[in-house]
């Protein structure tokens, strides 16, 4: 069916803003009965994750969770689904089954394998790999085509494939540009040519990284910051992974090492692990008045390099070794 969707463009266009890359930019486009989804996926070993919360109420689930044993739960439509952090073991209508890999926590968020979600509860889960788009399909779905001025538009198939006007289409990229200008649509023209087509995202599925990882497998564009600062097109990039520097995200989600501050004692924070039945403390550094003052800067401070980018610290990675903080 084609059908305008005023009521959800502010959300699309701002998924699109910048044109759908190869995985390589380190972004996936992720769809949920043709709805943009809510969330940041993120992309570890080939499988996709995202957080729970947003994953499951875009899939009408009714929402659970247990802290003490951080276990996620979904409900809804006849189906139960149950997944706990760091665990490989799920529960599926009661069933135990096996995942791939586990689920995690990251910056209070639970993040679960989209895949396997999807695919327990009886959808199709496609990707495009040519523009890192990701849809999961109900039986109910019927097709949906998002439809602009100027006559460009974006059909989603209920069989996982997509099309496109011309307009959405330059040098193997998705462009939305255009679109967002109503009197520019020299390049929105011959409706009907299509994207390539979706392929079932299986249990074999690699996700192509960056040929050259930034750090212990991570590229440079898997940091948020960095994402960002290309999105608003700064000058200056942040402190990269390549180069040496991690940043407190980052650092959680490879090292899983917390940094943070201590409540009662004003400027001091701690390194420690994100265990906080077994909290183990690596390193404490108190930071001087000015570093809270400032947006951007160079720092060194109880022998560990920090930079300010943005008001977003990063640390040097060899300090943080050195200091026994990371393993090498």
């Amino acid at each position: 069916m084609k059908k305008a969707i005023s009521s959800i463009l502010a959300a699309l266009v701002l998924l699109v803003a910048l044109p759908f890359t190869s995985s390589a930019a380190g972004k996936t486009h992720i769809f949920i009965d043709g709805i943009p989804i809510s969330g940041d996926a993120i992309t570890k070993s080939g499988t996709i994750y995202l957080p729970f919360r947003a994953l499951f109420e875009s899939m009408a689930l009714d929402v659970g969770y247990d802290p003490a044993s951080r276990t996620v739960t979904g409900k809804g439509d006849g189906v139960s689904v149950a997944l706990t952090v760091g665990s490989k073991t799920a529960t599926v209508n009661g069933k135990s089954t096996t995942l791939s890999a586990a689920p995690f926590a990251q910056n209070g968020s639970t993040y679960v394998p989209l895949r396997f979600v999807g695919e327990s509860t009886g959808r199709l889960v496609t990707w495009t790999k040519e523009v890192n788009l990701v849809q999961v399909i109900s039986s109910d779905f019927q097709g949906l085509t998002y439809t602009f001025d100027g006559g460009a538009y974006l059909t989603l198939k209920p069989d996982g494939t997509i099309e496109a006007s011309s307009g959405f289409i330059k040098e193997g990229n998705v462009y939305f540009r255009d679109i967002s200008d109503p009197g520019k649509t020299s390049d929105v023209s011959s409706p009907g040519s299509g994207l390539p087509q979706g392929g079932i995202l299986g249990p074999d599925t690699e996700f192509v990284e960056e040929e050259v990882p930034g750090y212990k497998g991570y590229p440079d564009s898997a940091d948020i910051t960095y994402q960002m600062a290309v999105a608003e097109g700064r000058d200056e990039l942040p402190p990269l992974l390549s180069e040496g520097w991690i940043s407190v995200s980052m650092l959680s989600e490879i090292e899983d090492v917390y940094y943070g501050g201590i409540s009662t004692i004003p400027g001091k924070m701690v390194f420690s692990n994100e265990n906080l039945m077994n909290l183990t403390i690596y390193k404490e550094i108190t930071l001087p008045e000015e570093f809270n003052e400032t947006r951007d800067g160079d720092f060194e401070i109880d022998g560990i390099r920090i930079k300010k980018y943005y008001g977003n610290v990063f640390f040097n990675i060899s300090d943080l070794q050195r200091e026994g903080i990371i393993s090498k």
